[in-house]
């Protein structure tokens, strides 16, 4: 385990240190509205950093803070969270194990819409990363090795890879763990 750092380029490349990152493995970064969110999979956790940080070499940064996520007003422990997305309605996504989580946010917090453990005919076996792109869910599930494409009301529209089958050949994913992308390319 190493401490998160953050690289940021002003005509120089400086280093900035987030206070207390070295005890933990931090799987998905995501950025949305002026803030940094990693997904602490060793605590369960979900922090955030407002952005933009200080560009100054080494600086520590201190303002972490932990985001929490609610059902019937009692906050909501994830096992092993790994990836995080957010759609354009302030809706953000986060898998845990093998369960898919959406959260509404009101105010100013994060409150349960919905949790799915399978779409279609495919139970999910170990999710990791996704994206939302529009009104779309690119999904990793690692054991299954596909790639699945939700909408984000969490209804199944397709996948890629053939489900439980490893490979590098053409139709075929091994071990797939992240993913990025834009409008018409997922990578």
């Amino acid at each position: 385990k190493q401490p998160f750092y953050i690289f940021q380029n002003d005509e120089r490349l400086y280093r900035n240190f987030i206070k207390n990152t070295e005890e933990y493995t931090y799987r998905s970064v995501k950025v949305f509205n002026n803030f940094l969110y990693m997904v602490g999979q060793d605590t369960g956790k979900i922090y955030r950093i407002k952005l933009p940080l200080p560009f100054q070499p080494e600086a520590e940064i201190k303002n972490i803070e932990e985001v929490k996520f609610y059902k019937d007003d009692k906050e909501i422990k994830f096992e092993k969270p790994f990836g995080i997305a957010f759609d354009l309605d302030e809706n953000v996504y986060i898998t845990d194990k093998n369960l898919l989580y959406k959260f509404k946010k009101e105010t100013d917090k994060y409150v349960f819409d919905w949790v799915k453990n399978e779409v279609g005919k495919i139970s999910f076996k170990e999710l990791r990363d996704l994206i939302v792109i529009e009104d779309e869910i690119f999904l990793i599930d690692g054991v299954n090795n596909i790639v699945l494409r939700i909408d984000t009301d969490g209804n199944y529209r397709e996948h890629f890879g053939e489900v439980g089958v490893e490979g590098n050949d053409t139709g075929h994913l091994k071990n797939p763990t992240y993913i990025t992308g834009e409008k018409n390319f997922i990578y």
